[in-house]
């Protein structure tokens, strides 16, 4: 398993988020701030299988890029390993 850690523009959660979800996965948002001017972020956390990690970027560059985002508000995406992972 594999954690996304995206940071995405907030001009462009919504149709993130959405994205994601429709492809089955599901997604976490933090809100946060940083960058040039202290703009809005939003932090998206996406539980995915190591399989389905290219397919889930695919999907968030596809809406980022339907979102019409400028290209001074890129996003950042993280992909970490994950060791252990339980549902409570």
């Amino acid at each position: 398993m594999q954690l996304m850690v995206a940071i995405v523009p907030n001009s462009g959660v919504e149709p993130a988020v959405s994205q994601l979800v429709q492809s089955g996965l599901r997604v976490t948002r933090l809100a946060s701030t940083g960058g040039f001017l202290r703009q809005g972020n939003t932090t998206l956390l996406v539980g995915v299988e190591d399989d389905r990690v290219d397919e889930a970027i695919v999907a968030l560059r596809e809406a980022l890029e339907r979102s019409g985002a400028e290209d001074q508000d890129r996003s950042i995406v993280y992909v970490l390993g994950v060791s252990r992972f339980d549902q409570l």
